[in-house]
C-alpha cells in the first residue's frame, strides 16, 4: 500500500511539473514568433515601422500592466483555475492570428496574448511555491523552459511560413503548444491532490521597502536580458563582423543563458541566503558586458559566454525572490505581481534607451558601460535585501 501511494504521489508530482513547464514554454512564442516575420507583416499590411513595432511592444507592456489584475483574478477563481483560464485565452488569441491579414485581429491578438501571459507568469511562481518542496530547482527548470520557448519560435516560424503558405498560419500554429498546456493543466487541476492552504495576506508589498527592492532587481534581470539580446549582434556587426557570425555569437549567448538558468539554480537551491549567488551571477554578467564595452574584439566568445551565463543565472534567482520572501502562495502571487508589473514597466524602455545612448555616443561603449553601472546598482540592492519574509 505504501509503495502504491508513493508511486501515485510521484506520478502526480511529475504531472504537475510537466504542466508547469508547459506553461513556461508558452510565455514567449506570442512575441518571439512575430519578430522574424515583422518585415513581411509590415509590407503585406502596409503598416508603418512604428505600427509594426507595436506588435511586439503591446504584449510586453501588458506583461507590466496586468499582473496586479491577475493576482486579484486568482483570489476570486483560485490559482489553478485562473491559470487554466489564462492558457485558454492564450490559445484562442494565438489561433486568431490565422485571420491576421485583418490588422484589427492581429493587433487584438497581440493585446490578448500579453494579457494571457501576464496572468500565467504571475500565477505560476505561486503554484510552484504551493506544490514543490524545492522551488528554486523547479524555478531553474521553469526559467530554462521560458528561454527555450523564446528560441524555438524565433528559429522555426520562418520555415513554418514557407511550409504553411504564409505568415498568418505560421503565427497561428503556436496556438497548439498553448492548447496542449491548457489540456495538461486541466488534467492536473482534476488530480485528487489537496492543494496547499491559502490565506489572504495582510498589507501590500507596494508599501514595503523589500517589495521595491525585489521590483528593482526584477527590472534589472528582465532589462539586461532584453538589452543583451537586442544589441549584441548589432555591436559586433559594427565591429566588422558578418551578420552570420554576429548571429552565431548571439546564439552562444542564448545557449549560455540556458546553461546559467540551470547551473545557478542547482548551486543555490540549498542555500538559506541566496544573495551571494545573486551577486555571483551579477559579477559574471558584469565581466562579460564590461568586456564587450571596453575590448569587444579581445575575447568576443568569452564575453558572450560570460554575459549569457551571468544573465541566465540571474533570471531564476530573481524570479525566485517572491518565493523566498513570502510564506503563503497568495502572498507570493501578490509579491510576484508587483515584481513583474514594476519590473517589466521599468525594463521595457531599457533597450530603446541603450539605442539612444548608442546614437548619442556614436558607439556601444557607453551603452554597455551603462549596463555595467546598472548591474553594480543591483549588487547594492541585493546587499540590502535581507533573507526574511515580508
Amino acid at each position: 500500500m505504501a509503495n502504491g501511494e508513493t508511486t501515485t504521489s510521484a506520478t502526480r508530482y511529475a504531472a504537475l511539473l510537466a504542466a508547469v513547464l508547459l506553461v513556461a514554454l508558452n510565455h514567449r512564442p506570442g512575441v518571439a514568433s512575430i519578430a522574424p516575420l515583422l518585415e513581411n507583416i509590415r509590407a503585406d499590411l502596409g503598416l508603418s515601422h512604428t505600427a509594426a513595432g507595436l506588435l511586439t511592444t503591446l504584449p510586453v507592456l501588458c506583461m507590466g500592466l496586468f499582473p496586479l489584475a491577475a493576482a486579484r483574478f486568482a483570489e476570486r477563481l483560485g490559482l489553478e483555475r485562473a491559470l487554466f483560464a489564462g492558457l485558454v485565452l492564450l490559445a484562442l488569441a494565438t489561433a486568431a492570428r490565422l485571420a491576421g491579414m485583418n490588422p484589427v485581429v492581429l493587433f487584438a491578438s497581440a493585446l490578448l496574448i500579453g494579457v494571457a501571459v501576464a496572468v500565467n507568469q504571475t500565477l505560476a511562481p505561486a503554484l510552484i511555491k504551493a506544490h514543490f518542496k524545492q522551488p528554486l530547482l523547479v524555478m531553474g527548470l521553469y526559467a530554462t523552459t521560458i528561454t527555450v520557448g523564446a528560441a524555438l519560435p524565433a528559429a522555426l516560424t520562418v520555415p513554418l511560413a514557407h511550409v504553411s503558405g504564409g505568415w498568418p498560419a505560421a503565427l497561428a500554429i503556436w496556438a497548439l503548444p498553448a492548447l496542449i498546456a491548457a489540456l495538461a493543466w486541466w488534467r492536473v487541476v482534476g488530480l485528487p491532490y489537496v492543494p496547499t492552504a491559502r490565506s489572504t495576506p495582510s498589507g501590500t508589498p507596494w508599501r514595503t521597502r523589500r517589495g521595491w527592492l525585489i521590483a528593482f532587481l526584477s527590472s534589472g534581470a528582465f532589462g539586461t536580458f532584453f538589452a543583451i539580446l537586442a544589441w549584441t549582434a548589432p555591436l559586433y556587426f559594427e565591429q566588422g563582423w558578418s551578420a552570420e557570425r554576429a548571429s552565431l555569437l548571439l546564439t552562444l549567448v542564448i545557449v549560455c543563458q540556458i546553461t546559467g538558468n540551470l547551473a545557478f539554480a542547482v548551486l543555490a537551491h540549498r542555500a538559506r541566503d541566496r544573495r551571494p549567488w545573486i551577486v555571483s551571477a551579477l559579477l559574471v554578467l558584469i565581466a562579460g558586458v564590461a568586456g564587450m564595452a571596453t575590448a569587444p574584439l579581445a575575447a568576443p566568445w568569452l564575453w558572450a559566454a560570460l554575459a549569457g551565463l551571468g544573465g541566465g543565472g540571474l533570471f531564476p534567482l530573481v524570479m525566485n525572490l517572491p518565493l523566498d520572501n513570502a510564506d503563503e502562495p497568495a502572498a507570493v502571487a501578490r509579491l510576484t505581481a508587483m515584481a513583474q508589473s514594476a519590473g517589466y514597466l521599468l525594463a521595457a524602455p531599457l533597450p530603446a534607451f541603450l539605442g539612444w545612448l548608442r546614437g548619442l555616443s556614436d558607439g556601444f561603449t557607453v551603452p554597455y558601460l551603462f549596463l555595467v553601472a546598472f548591474s553594480t546598482a543591483m549588487i547594492i540592492a541585493v546587499s540590502r535585501l535581507r533573507p526574511r519574509p515580508i
